[in-house]
């Protein structure tokens, strides 16, 4: 997958989850979603076709969650409520 498709397929799921789209120091596309008082950072790693969420967001220490698509991470992020 080409960076140009993937940054087109964060912005779409940033929409999808009423995130923030933005891009890393290093060109990463990725998606701020906040809820209350948690962030957490999405990122979509091509190579593995899977999506990362780091949480909470910024922190020195931080957990993963990997979802196989983005609906699985919506359902994720929605039981935070």
């Amino acid at each position: 997958m080409k960076s140009l498709e993937i940054k087109n397929k964060v912005e779409r799921a940033a929409i999808l989850l009423d995130g923030d789209y933005n891009e890393t120091n290093s060109g990463v596309p990725r998606i701020i979603y906040k809820k209350d008082a948690v962030t957490a950072s999405i990122v979509y790693a091509a190579k593995s076709d899977r999506w990362k969420v780091f949480f909470p967001f910024p922190a020195s220490i931080q957990k993963k969650e990997y979802f196989d698509n983005i609906d699985q991470v919506k359902e994720w992020l929605q039981s935070w409520e």
